[in-house]
């Protein structure tokens, strides 16, 4: 998001993006398991989280300490898996 920034590109297209890189780069495990539809819902899931990640790191002033704190209460209330 930094980098875009100093392109010149605005907060939407920079939380726009980094969503949509980050959803596309989680989703390789299903390409390599020859699952499309495996790798589109770990696109669209992993895409939304980093959304949210996105709009913490720009609502606190581009602290990446924010989005840490965030993703480990996320992980404190995720449910058990096996």
């Amino acid at each position: 998001m930094d980098s875009l920034q100093h392109a010149g590109y605005r907060i939407v297209v920079q939380i726009a993006i980094s969503g949509i890189a980050f959803g596309l780069v989680r989703s390789t495990w299903g390409f390599l398991r020859g699952s499309v539809r495996a790798a589109l819902s770990v696109a669209l899931a992993t895409g939304a989280l980093e959304l949210a990640f996105a709009l913490v790191y720009a609502a606190s002033h581009r602290v990446v300490a924010s989005c840490i704190v965030a993703h480990f209460v996320m992980n404190l209330f995720r449910p058990n898996q096996a």
